[in-house]
């Protein structure tokens, strides 16, 4: 799935197959990626994106900085950038 350069806000992905899904450029916040699988899937420069990495698959995935930080504060990291 493509979902490039737009806005997907409050949209619920839970328990999806998204394996190789670009997302790339988007606008995510609000989505819901609870039990989603997100193998491989590309978040590069997209934004306002958060996931549980304790229940959602997400080996190979791609990331940028700093948005990828915020899923550390999903496990009660506090970061400082």
């Amino acid at each position: 799935m493509k979902v490039v350069d737009c806005a997907a806000v409050d949209v619920d992905f839970s328990g999806c197959e998204l394996a190789e899904s670009q997302f790339n450029g988007s606008d995510l916040s609000g989505a819901n990626f609870n039990r989603a699988n997100l193998i491989k899937a590309d978040f590069r420069s997209a934004k306002n994106y958060l996931f549980d990495l304790r229940n959602t698959n997400i080996k190979g995935i791609r990331l940028s900085l700093p948005e990828a930080m915020n899923l550390l504060r999903v496990l009660g990291a506090e970061v400082d950038y």
